[in-house]
C-alpha cells in the first residue's frame, strides 16, 4: 500500500467500514471478458485470513466471508457455474458511505474522504439450503437491520424462498483497509496590509 498512513489495521474499525459499506463492486473475469458488478452483501468472519499490511507481510486476523445472492440465470450465474468446485476468483471493494469531496488549494489537490476495503478472494454457489438460507440472513441483517440487539441475523427463509435465488459466497484470501478523514478546517488568515 502506498499510502500506509492511511492504512487501518484494527479489527474494530475494519469491521465498523464493512458495517458502513451497502455495495460490493465485484470484478471477475469469464468468458465474455472483464467485468464488474455492483451486489448487496451479508458477511461473516470465520477462520484467520490474511490481512496484507503496507509492507507486504501479512497479519493473522479472522476470515472475511460474504454472501450474495443474485438469479440463478444471468453471467454472473454463467460464470460461477463455469468455474465449479475450484471458484470464480474475483476482486472486490467496500466503500463506507459518507465519502465527502475535499476541495483543494488548486484544482489537482482535490481529493475524496473515503474508508473502504478492497480485496480477492475465491466466489462458490452455495448449494447446501440451510447455508445458503443463513447468507440470506446474514444479507438481511446487513442491509436491512433485520437483526436483534446482538447483531444476530432475525430473517428467516422457507426452502422454497432459498430455492428461488441463487446464493453465492466469497472466501476473501487477503485484503487492505484504507480510511482517509476528513482534515480539519482549514483556515484562510488574510496577511495584514503593509503601509
Amino acid at each position: 500500500m502506498r499510502r500506509a498512513d492511511r492504512e487501518v489495521t484494527d479489527l474494530q474499525e475494519i469491521h465498523s467500514i464493512i458495517d458502513a459499506a451497502h455495495v460490493a463492486n465485484v470484478a471477475y473475469s469469464d468468458a465474455e471478458g472483464l467485468t464488474v458488478v455492483p451486489v448487496d452483501f451479508g458477511y461473516e468472519w470465520s477462520e484467520p485470513a490474511r490481512l496484507a499490511d503496507a509492507n507486504a507481510a501479512s497479519i493473522a486476523q479472522p476470515r472475511l466471508v460474504m454472501y450474495l445472492h443474485s438469479s440463478p440465470i444471468g453471467r454472473k450465474a454463467d460464470a460461477l457455474r463455469a468455474a465449479g468446485e475450484r471458484g470464480l476468483d474475483v476482486s472486490f471493494d467496500l466503500i463506507a458511505d459518507g465519502s465527502q469531496t475535499i476541495p483543494g488549494r488548486t484544482l489537482c489537490n482535490w481529493g475524496r474522504a473515503y474508508a473502504s476495503v478492497v480485496g480477492t478472494g475465491t466466489a462458490t454457489i452455495v448449494n447446501d439450503v440451510r447455508e445458503a438460507a443463513h447468507g440470506l440472513s446474514l444479507l438481511m441483517a446487513h442491509e436491512a437491520g433485520m437483526a436483534d440487539g446482538a447483531g444476530a441475523p432475525t430473517a428467516t427463509f422457507t426452502d422454497q424462498q432459498v430455492r428461488s435465488v441463487m446464493v453465492w459466497r466469497i472466501d476473501v484470501d487477503v485484503f487492505t483497509a484504507k480510511r482517509r478523514p476528513i482534515p480539519p478546517e482549514r483556515r484562510h488568515v488574510p496577511m495584514p496590509d503593509s503601509d
